[in-house]
Order: structure tokens, then sequence, then C-alpha cells
């Protein structure tokens, strides 16, 4: 015989908890009688309260059309005006940049450049 056996035959195998009778079906009622009444608080909202946020919301997208329609530059790619235009003279189809770009600057670039004197020349020779 196994110790549950043992166990079982000394404890007995009966719930030794129990409710009383009728416990259930009055709990309920007996919570709801010791709770506390329940206090309603009435809160005054004001009118701008309530518009607060449509007026807020309003506000934002007349922000958004004023920042369109002020930073057209920002969100539009510019056009070029006649002054910008005037940088760029055009003889026989090639870029004349002399007054943009100095020389100095260009041998630089070269310099700095990781290509070599054959991929300068292709370069070059391409265009």
């Amino acid at each position: 015989m196994g110790i549950e056996e043992e166990l079982k035959q000394m404890v007995g195998t009966d719930n030794p908890f129990k409710t009383p009778e009728g416990y259930f079906e009055n709990l309920s009622s007996q919570v709801m009688s010791k709770l506390p009444e329940k206090k309603t608080n009435v809160i005054h909202i004001s009118r701008w309260q309530s518009i607060k946020p449509w007026a807020y919301m309003a506000a934002m997208f007349v922000g958004a059309a004023l920042m369109i329609q002020l930073g057209r530059g920002v969100f539009t790619p510019n056009t070029v005006t006649q002054s910008e235009s005037d940088l760029f003279a055009f003889d026989s189809n090639e870029l004349v940049l002399d007054d943009i770009i100095s020389d100095q600057d260009i041998d630089s670039s070269l310099n700095d450049s990781f290509m070599g004197d054959y991929s300068l020349y292709e370069l070059v020779a391409s265009d």
C-alpha cells in the first residue's frame, strides 16, 4: 500500500470546506446593501471646452493651407528666373561656367577624385 492510500484512509476523501445553506442566494443582496450610495458628480462643461477640439482642428487646417500657400518655394520646385538664367551663357551648344566655377576649383575636384588619367580622358573624350 502506497503513502497516498494511507493518507486517504487517515484523513478521508470528503471536502472539509462547506458553505452555509442559502449563502449564494443572499450573497448579491448582502454585498449591495453594504456598499455606500453612489454620489453623482455633475460636471459643468463650458461652451469653449466643448468647441475647443473643433477650433484647434480648424486652426491646424488654416495653418497648413497658409504654409503651402506662402511656402511655395519649399513645397514645389522653383522655376529659373531671368536673373538666374543670365548666369549661364550658351556658346555653340557649350555651357560656359567661368563666372560660377573657377579653374582652381575644377583642378582640386579632379585631384580629389578617384579617377585615373585614362578615366578622365574617356570622360572628356565622350563629351
